[in-house]
């Protein structure tokens, strides 16, 4: 899940979950996340996060946007950047999504019956009488 890491200001080591949509950052308690910095603007910028892209737009703020130092207007933010609103510091992580996937224990029936004869695939208690020519797998009359 992509994120912001606050670095420096009022919201140090804080982590900002970047949903699908807009997300509006700034000074004024109306926006998602606000930030009590005096060189934040009241509605700063937008982080719009869709089609795999991570887009901040400035609007218009007193201190500026800036990507590693450079000032923006709108620019494409990668992972690992640095997001400066006015003086505050933000870092943006991609973190991927980790899902855990049980693993499951497969017992596999062996192919032989106690007395050595071939089993049955289907029936493991069964002697086997047929083989498939096509697969090779062993079948009883059943």
């Amino acid at each position: 899940m992509p994120l912001l890491v606050v670095k420096s200001g009022s919201r140090t080591g804080q982590k900002i979950e970047l949903l699908a949509g807009t997300t509006r950052l700034g000074r004024d308690p109306a926006n998602d996340y606000c930030f009590d910095d005096a060189t934040v603007s009241s509605h700063h910028c937008e982080i719009t996060l869709g089609n795999d892209l991570v887009q901040v737009i400035d609007l218009d703020s007193t201190n500026g946007t800036s990507i590693e130092s450079q000032p923006v207007k709108k620019a494409v933010l990668l992972p690992g950047q640095t997001l400066h609103l006015g003086q505050v510091e933000l870092v943006f992580e991609d973190a991927p999504v980790q899902i855990a996937i049980p693993a499951l224990a497969v017992t596999q029936a062996s192919p032989f019956l106690p007395d050595g004869a071939l089993a049955c695939v289907n029936h493991s208690g069964s002697h086997a009488t047929m083989e498939c020519t096509q697969c090779r797998k062993t079948f009883c009359e059943l």
